[in-house]
């Protein structure tokens, strides 16, 4: 399972480098809930723990409780992209 989200991140850094910023935290790793991002503290409060893993896009929680596929990934970007180029117009 690791192994899978670890490859589905790199494609995803491959794919969008210099475009698109993309980031995996492992909570557990961290020491304490102040040294969450507070967008992860929310998240973390109103739906728990058995909610995790959290994917945010621009600080918004967009999907919790599966790490989506790379191709779930790439829909989720794209959905996103289109209603920010439609708040643009």
């Amino acid at each position: 399972m690791l192994i899978d989200r670890n490859e589905t991140v790199r494609r995803l850094e491959e794919k969008f480098q210099g475009i698109v910023e993309v980031s995996r935290d492992v909570i557990s790793s961290r020491r304490g809930l102040m040294s969450y991002p507070e967008r992860v503290r929310k998240a973390l409060s109103q739906k728990g723990r058995a909610s995790l893993p959290y994917v945010f896009i621009e600080g918004k929680l967009v999907t919790a409780g599966d790490f989506p596929s790379y191709e779930e990934f790439l829909a989720l970007l794209d959905s996103h992209t289109e209603k920010s180029e439609t708040h643009q117009k």
